[in-house]
């Protein structure tokens, strides 16, 4: 007749004890359902059946859904510097099940370090196969599992190991705008599966390091941010305002007179 007639399950009230809910014998053992507690079944069957809990009864406690979120929140950015804004959408992850969101959670919450933890909601994301991440971000997971031949690090989060493929001298991933639309998808669900904040967080909220404090510093970083509106958030997002500004640097260092020049005519 209703999920009320199943066998109850819920936790016995060991708290002072509370009167059934049928009966009203006081007990501090009683089997509670929501905000009906109970002797026995047969209490609940009575109360079911001719005490009004059927007309009022609604479904079944559960606990609380984990809905992916549709944004991962952000520090303060730097004094001087714009707010961070995604107008792309980028970190939205809402469109993940529920499901697979709650595994990925449980799968961080077994890890004992930060960088454990992150590694493994990565391999939930695959069902433990790392192959596809382990492509664009194989220091993290070379061969999936384990190490190259040559000796490397392998505790190492997330955000430091972008942050260390965008200061590749190459500037291969700086440029790739694919591969950082990926690396902030894959940075909003770590975020949000773990509950870790970004490790520039507590630097950035105490002010920084010092490095965009200075009025040449801010006046090239919000026309660049004007220039590469997109590029400027993926790489505030990942890495933080500070070495926002060295890898602007990077990415203009290629630029002619001219592309400079015209960087900083814009309105």
């Amino acid at each position: 007749e209703s999920e009320c007639m199943e066998p109850i399950i819920s936790i016995l009230s060991q708290h002072g004890g509370r009167n059934c809910s049928n009966c009203g014998a006081h007990s501090d053992t009683l089997r509670q359902w929501g905000a009906v507690a109970y002797c026995d079944t047969q209490c609940q069957l009575s109360h079911w059946k001719t005490g009004g809990h059927k007309k009022v009864c609604k479904k079944k406690p559960t606990a609380a859904a984990s809905t992916p979120p549709a944004h991962v929140p952000m520090p303060p950015p730097l004094f001087g510097l714009p707010s961070v804004k995604d107008e792309w959408g980028l970190t939205d992850i809402s469109n993940l099940k529920e499901s697979s969101f709650k595994s990925f959670e449980k799968a961080a919450a077994r890890a004992n370090t930060p960088e454990a933890a992150e590694k493994a909601v990565f391999l939930a994301l695959h069902e433990g196969n790392a192959r596809y991440e382990g492509m664009a971000f194989s220091f993290l997971f070379p061969m999936g599992t384990g190490l190259f031949a040559q000796q490397r690090r392998c505790d190492v989060r997330f955000e430091e190991y972008v942050l260390h493929l965008l200061k590749q001298s190459s500037g291969a991933f700086l440029k790739d705008d694919m591969w950082l639309d990926f690396a902030v998808n894959r940075a909003s669900i770590l975020r949000a599966a773990t509950g870790l904040p970004p490790m520039y967080k507590e630097e950035q909220e105490k002010g920084g390091r010092g490095t965009v404090l200075d009025d040449t510093a801010l006046t090239m970083l919000r026309q660049f941010k004007k220039a590469f509106p997109k590029k400027s958030f993926c790489l505030r997002y990942l890495v933080g305002d500070d070495d926002f500004y060295n890898l602007a640097m990077l990415v203009m260092y290629d630029f002619s007179a001219e592309q400079r020049a015209e960087v900083f005519m814009k309105e």
